[in-house]
């Protein structure tokens, strides 16, 4: 596993020597579930938070590796006070194909996003409804995983809007008795800035 961290950071380090190199800033709404066996199955709204850096690869392709704070989870449909609100330190890598030939905007750009993510659950809480509380952290797995999809708008002064949506592979649940299986699905709107 050590290996394959030691050769994604020296591919990222290679990059980063051979390309421009921005960085920015993100805050935007997720809109999140865990789908599956989740009795609290329903979309959340809540927020992230974090830094980028753009390592423009080619005049089509950059790729960006991101760190952010996301609160994320469920809530009933029903019930809005029903919730589960889980958070997770985020870094997802993602590599942006711009469309410059298809799209002319004369200094603003458009492209369209992948790549893989990796998340660490730093808190973890569900709500029954009466305003209590109960810690879920030690029933979940600290480690989440998954892809990216999206897309996102740059104009020339820096700013840039953001849609993707993520899905996680990972089983939410540690091992239990009744074999429980959730995972994690979030949509994220953002807007950043970047230093050029």
């Amino acid at each position: 596993m050590q290996k394959k961290y030691i050769i994604v950071l020296v591919f990222l380090i290679t990059i980063s020597l051979q390309s421009q190199t921005y960085f920015g800033f993100k805050v935007g709404a997720n809109l999140s579930n865990i789908k599956g066996d989740n009795p609290l199955e329903g979309i959340k709204p809540a927020m992230h938070v974090g830094g980028v850096v753009e390592l423009q690869v080619s005049d089509k392709i950059s790729v960006q590796p991101e760190l952010l704070y996301s609160m994320q989870g469920s809530q009933n449909k029903d019930d809005a006070n029903l919730k589960n609100n889980n958070h997770y330190i985020v870094l997802p890598v993602m590599i942006k194909y711009f469309l410059t030939d298809l799209i002319n905007t004369g200094d603003d750009f458009l492209s369209i996003d992948a790549g893989p993510q990796i998340s660490y659950l730093v808190f973890a809480k569900t709500s029954d409804g009466w305003q209590e509380w109960t810690n879920t952290k030690d029933q979940l797995n600290p480690i989440d995983y998954g892809v990216n999809i999206g897309a996102s708008y740059e104009m020339d002064n820096g700013m840039n809007i953001n849609i993707r949506y993520n899905y996680n592979f990972a089983n939410i649940y540690k091992s239990n008795d009744f074999n429980l299986k959730a995972n994690n699905t979030t949509i994220q709107i953002s807007l950043g800035y970047k230093f050029y």
